[in-house]
């Protein structure tokens, strides 16, 4: 039986940092899942089979980062997403957040990351 490529749902506002993402994380395999803010990826979650990563920009417009982290915390569904934070700022203070990538995105860098976030228990499958 064929293992179900893993998913990750992007959510960042800068088209030019998505594509590379998109890019990216498409050739190491990952299907992805693509929201421009906090409300469009909570909007994406609750319609769809919950994504097995999300890549997450704090600064958005309509619904930050802080704010989805809380809304996914608000509906239980923090522990069961893992998330990585992905942003020119600081992310303590992002409490759910598993880890964090600084901008700019090194890409071999965050496939360590998401390695890592995997070795934790988080099924994170590439392939």
């Amino acid at each position: 039986m064929e293992q179900k490529r893993a998913t990750i749902l992007i959510v960042e506002d800068d088209p030019d940092i998505l594509q590379l993402l998109r890019d990216e994380l498409q050739d190491e395999g990952f299907d992805i899942m693509e929201a421009r803010d906090g409300a469009q990826a909570l909007q994406l979650i609750a319609t769809m089979e919950p994504p097995d990563l999300v890549l997450l920009d704090l600064l958005l417009p309509v619904m930050d980062g802080w704010q989805f982290l809380k809304a996914l915390t608000d509906r239980g569904l923090i522990g069961q997403i893992p998330v990585i934070a992905v942003s020119a700022v600081a992310y303590r203070g992002a409490p759910g957040a598993v880890a964090a990538v600084p901008k700019p995105i090194n890409i071999a860098g965050l496939m360590v990351i998401i390695s890592e976030v995997r070795s934790r228990g988080h099924d994170v499958a590439v392939g």
